[in-house]
Formats: C-alpha cells, sequence, structure tokens
C-alpha cells in the first residue's frame, strides 16, 4: 500500500562502486547529474527526476523506492549467454528469465528487496536499464572499456526514458563516465 506517492519520477543508481563495472549504475546516475539539468517540457508536468545514488542499500530504499510511482533503475546485471558491456532495458515486472535469482550480492538483495515490496503492494512502475558486467572480482574503482562503452548506450536510452516522462534534459557538463568512476569517492563529479 502506497502512501506518499510522488509524481516526481526517479533515477535511482545502485551497485557497489567498489568491485569496478558493478558500480556502473551509481557512476551512471552520477553522471547524469553531473551533465544534465533537468526540468519539465511543459507547464505543470510535475518536479523533474530525482537522481540518487542507492549503492547497496537494497531494502533500506524501500521508504524511497515507495514514495515514487515512475522508478529507472540503473544497475549492472548478471545475465545468460550476454557478453560483457551488453545493455538490457525492461519492465521490472517482465523480468527476463535469463537474469531472475542470478547475480552479486548486492544483484540479489536488490531482486530479493523489489520482490518484498511487489508482495506487499508497494512496487512502483519500475524500468531497470543495466549493463553486463565485466570486472566484478578485484577492488578497483575503474570500469572496463565495456562498460564505458555501455554507459554510452545507458546514457542516451536513460535521456529517451526521462523524455518520454515529458522531462528536457539539457547539457551543462561533459564528464566521461571513466572520469566520474575514477572520482567518484573523492567527493568530485559525484552529482554534486
Amino acid at each position: 500500500m502506497q502512501t506518499l506517492e510522488s509524481a516526481q519520477p526517479l533515477i535511482l543508481g545502485v551497485g557497489n562502486v567498489l568491485f569496478g563495472d558493478e558500480g556502473l549504475g551509481v557512476h551512471l546516475a552520477s553522471l547524469l547529474k553531473s551533465n544534465y539539468h533537468l526540468i519539465a517540457a511543459e507547464p505543470g508536468a510535475g518536479l523533474p527526476p530525482a537522481i540518487v545514488d542507492g549503492g547497496t542499500l537494497g531494502p533500506h530504499l524501500i521508504p524511497l523506492l515507495t514514495n515514487h510511482r515512475q522508478v529507472l533503475l540503473l544497475d549492472s546485471i548478471t545475465a545468460d549467454n550476454a557478453a560483457p558491456g551488453e545493455v538490457f532495458c525492461f519492465d521490472y515486472q517482465q523480468l527476463p528469465a535469463p537474469l531472475k535469482g542470478r547475480g552479486s550480492a548486492h544483484e540479489v538483495e536488490m531482486q530479493q528487496t523489489l520482490a518484498m515490496m511487489r508482495l506487499a503492494g508497494d512496487l512502483p512502475h519500475i524500468t531497470v536499464l543495466a549493463a553486463v558486467p565485466k570486472i566484478i572480482s578485484k577492488t578497483t574503482f575503474e570500469l572496463s572499456p565495456e562498460a564505458q562503452q555501455a554507459a554510452v548506450t545507458m546514457e542516451q536510452k536513460a535521456l529517451e526514458i526521462v523524455d518520454r516522462w515529458g522531462f528536457t534534459a539539457t547539457r551543462r557538463a561533459h564528464a566521461s563516465i571513466a572520469e566520474i568512476a575514477r572520482h567518484c569517492c573523492r567527493g568530485v563529479a559525484c552529482g554534486s
């Protein structure tokens, strides 16, 4: 049962920035926040999307998620027979079979969190935009070339979704995903 539905859409980046490509969703959210100013395309369209770094908070994101009707979830995702850097975009309610119940700890925890919300009747409409990671086994803030290329595709798709929601994205900076990732824990270009 949703209590405080907001007409304001939410762009939520999740993942673990300590493990390379697994932090792609967080870095992409930071890139969107740093590089674009989002405004309503028409008067009365409501507040522009909130852009949030959800990190690995999993179930702690439930109060945030329940307060929005539309969510764009940015993440990395494990998929059968998919190459690193391959991009997926789908409605969470139609989670493709090759993606179910797989992945890293944060991936599984996020799936469990969304499943709990569905059972409680609190699940907003969620569009998942994610790429298959290459580097997730060593501690690094750097993204693989495959993840960097996927980020270009994901950025464009995210902007298309923002446009469908009735908002215009005006570019205000040109930070690359590699720069965002490299400086993410220094307080530089992290959506500030």
